[in-house]
């Protein structure tokens, strides 16, 4: 019995210290895909799996939501996204506004344990594939 409470209490332990380096949990994001008459859900999935894959290497962070800002906010920020591009002019434009926690301890740019918003900018020529561009403090 006490060897079994021993590894009980060595697991919760070395869960606790892995709180600040494992990867960004996205596991349980909640998505507002709002109202779009310019995007399928497909291509507001498509978007919202490139914004993953870049959160999932933010170590120990939490993403709690992603809501799409909607078509207005798109129209608006295609100038913006077009002025990031080196390359061809892009025709296709996404906002999205997130929240998330930083780690548990903090470390790096991260205060420890605070909730941030963010707003993910991605764009794409017509068609192709969602490029993320730029992400920061809504």
């Amino acid at each position: 019995m006490k060897k079994w409470s021993l590894l009980i209490l060595l697991c919760g332990l070395l869960a606790l210290s892995a709180c600040g380096t494992a990867p960004g949990d996205t596991s349980a994001v909640r998505i507002d895909y709002g109202e779009s008459q310019l995007y399928t859900t497909a291509d507001l999935d498509a978007a919202i799996a490139v914004i993953k894959e870049t959160f999932s290497t933010w170590q120990g962070c939490v993403l709690y939501s992603l809501s799409y800002a909607g078509d207005e906010s798109a129209a608006e920020n295609l100038d913006y996204c077009n002025s990031l591009s080196d390359g061809p002019l892009y025709t296709e434009c996404l906002v999205f506004e997130s929240a998330f926690r930083s780690p548990l301890r903090g470390g790096g740019a991260w205060a420890a344990n605070r909730e941030y918003e963010w707003s993910w900018y991605l764009a794409r020529e017509a068609g192709g594939s969602w490029q993320l561009l730029t992400w920061g403090y809504a």
